[in-house]
């Protein structure tokens, strides 16, 4: 512990009591990317245990029976794939339900885009995947589900009419398969613990700031 520097243990303790629920690895990549420090899990390990801070309990996870266990799949490059999803928080102050939407390559899990509105209407998806292609160019395909926002059983919805536009393959999981969209239904999950929990934005101007951040 003698190499590490004072300011760095510093740092350390501060992260970790800011966010109680962060383990050893979640220490170390937050202070490489906001605090361009780089340190190792077994300084920050130390650093904690020298402090007296006990560290976030594991969570624990059900074995899944051999015959259940899930088909993983991934893209072999950036820009084959893109999944799309809707999810949706409820504003603190006003107790105002609001709707998020990506776009996530499949291939690196990189967020191309995002929007967030009180309503779930077409132009929620049309305008993120515009947005997306805007800053990166155009994914050979787009993964969906079946809701109204994407795909439409009779005629085409603004979305898949866009896809038609951008020459863009779309591909639509089957009905009651949330799994096939798991890359987004995990994004959601850290979004809800790790920042809408935490955070509890009151306005959808300042939880559009923080997400775009």
């Amino acid at each position: 512990m003698g190499g590490l520097a004072q300011c760095v243990r510093e740092e350390i303790v501060r992260t970790k009591e800011r966010f109680p629920s962060f383990g050893l690895k979640k220490i170390r990549d937050f202070l490489a990317r906001f605090a361009g420090l780089r340190v190792s899990t077994g300084s920050v390990r130390k650093t904690l245990a020298e402090q007296g801070i006990e560290r976030a309990a594991r969570r624990s996870r059900k074995r899944r029976a051999k015959s259940a266990l899930p088909r993983r799949f991934e893209r072999a490059r950036p820009m084959q794939l893109w999944q799309s999803d809707i999810t949706s928080f409820v504003l603190a102050r006003s107790g105002r339900r609001v709707y998020l939407t990506v776009f996530l390559d499949d291939c690196s899990r990189y967020v191309v885009s995002f929007a967030l509105a009180t309503s779930q209407r077409v132009d929620l998806v049309v305008d993120a995947l515009q947005e997306g292609i805007a800053r990166y160019g155009k994914p050979a395909e787009v993964l969906t589900d079946q809701g109204r926002q994407y795909f439409a059983w009779r005629g085409k919805s603004g979305f898949q009419k866009l896809l038609l536009r951008e020459g863009i393959r779309h591909v639509v999981s089957r009905a009651h398969h949330p799994e096939t969209l798991g890359k987004c239904e995990r994004l959601w999950e850290t979004i809800n613990r790790e920042f809408w929990e935490r955070v509890r934005p009151d306005e959808l101007a300042d939880a559009r700031a923080r997400l775009a951040h």
